[in-house]
C-alpha cells in the first residue's frame, strides 16, 4: 500500500437541498488510505462516486487507496429517488505524490480495550510488506495487526518490525506497555463477553453474561472514530444473545462499543 502525501482540496459547487451532495473527504497520509463519505446520507438519495471519470461506488462512501500518484478528481452525483430531475454533483479535485520515508516504515497506535487488552493498529507504510509483532511476553504474531490480552502485571515493551523480502528493506519501532492489576474486570456487571463470527459479515453476534436487568448503547466505529451503526440494547439478568444486522460496510478494522449507565466494554474487530 503505497503512502502519499495530500497537498490540496478545492471544491465548489451548486448545491440543491432535496439531493444535496455533501462529500467528506480524508487520506490518510501515512498509509495512503483514500476516504470519501456523503455527510449527511439521506436515504432518499442514490449516490455515484466517479474518480478520474470512472465510477467506483454506488453507495453513500468510498474507502480505497490512490495506486497513481498526480492529480486526481473525485465526484459525488445525488439524485434523488422519486425526483429524477433532481440531480446535484460536486467535486473535489486533489494532488498526491509519494513520501519517499514511509516506503519501509514500522507505526502502530494503542488502542487500550480494558485493563490488561490492548489492540495495536498498524499504520506502516510500505509495499509488499510481512509484519512481526514481540509482545514483549514472549509471545509474537504475525497478523497484519496486534492483539493482546496480558494476564501478568508488568512493564512490556511492544515492538513491530516490518520486512520487503525483494530489497530487504527491514525497520522496527517500539512502545511500552504497562499492565496493573489484571483482576479488574472491564465492566462492573457485564463479563463473558463474546462476539463472533470474526471477521463478521452483515451480522453479528453478541453473547454475554450481566449481573443485573439494563439497558445500554451499542455503537460500531470505524478505527478513524467515525460511527457506522448505533443502536439500543436491552440487557436481561443472566445470559444474553443478541443478533445484530450491520449496514453494508467496507473491509476493515471495527470497534464495537457497549455503554451503559455504570461503564463501557469494547471488542476491537475485524470485516
Amino acid at each position: 500500500m503505497a503512502p502519499f502525501f495530500l497537498l490540496s482540496v478545492n471544491a465548489a459547487h451548486a448545491q440543491n437541498p432535496k439531493c444535496a451532495a455533501n462529500p467528506v473527504m480524508q487520506i490518510d497520509t501515512i498509509t495512503g488510505n483514500l476516504s470519501f463519505f456523503q455527510s449527511p446520507k439521506s436515504d432518499s438519495v442514490n449516490y455515484t462516486w466517479e474518480l478520474d471519470g470512472s465510477t467506483v461506488s454506488n453507495q453513500y462512501y468510498y474507502f480505497n487507496n490512490i495506486s497513481t500518484p498526480g492529480g486526481h478528481k473525485m465526484c459525488l452525483k445525488a439524485r434523488h429517488k422519486t425526483d429524477t430531475t433532481c440531480v446535484t454533483i460536486k467535486c473535489d479535485s486533489f494532488y498526491i505524490t509519494y513520501n519517499p520515508n514511509t516506503q519501509c516504515t514500522a507505526r502502530f497506535y494503542d488502542s487500550i480495550m480494558g485493563p490488561n487488552h490492548h489492540f495495536f493498529i498498524n499504520t506502516s507504510g510500505g509495499n509488499n510488506l510481512t509484519y512481526y509483532w514481540d509482545y514483549g511476553d514472549g509471545t509474537n504474531s504475525t497478523n497484519y495487526y496486534g492483539d493482546k490480552t496480558y494476564t501478568t502485571p508488568g512493564t512490556y515493551n511492544v515492538c513491530l518490525t516490518v520486512f520487503r523480502a525483494s530489497d530487504s528493506c527491514t525497520h522496527t519501532t517500539c512502545k511500552t506497555v504497562i499492565i496493573g492489576n489484571t483482576s479488574i474486570k472491564a465492566h462492573p456487571f457485564i463479563d463473558q463477553l463474546n462476539v463472533y463470527p470474526v471477521p463478521f459479515g452483515n451480522t453479528i453476534n453478541i453473547d454475554m453474561y450481566s449481573s443485573k436487568k439494563t439497558s445500554a448503547t451499542l455503537q460500531f466505529t470505524d478505527i478513524a472514530g467515525r460511527k457506522v451503526h448505533e443502536q439500543l440494547l436491552p440487557i436481561t439478568e443472566g445470559k444474553n444473545h443478541s443478533s445484530i444486522s450491520l449496514p453494508e460496510l467496507p473491509k476493515g478494522i471495527y470497534i464495537l462499543r457497549i455503554l451503559t449507565e455504570d461503564g463501557l466494554i469494547h471488542r476491537s474487530l475485524v470485516h
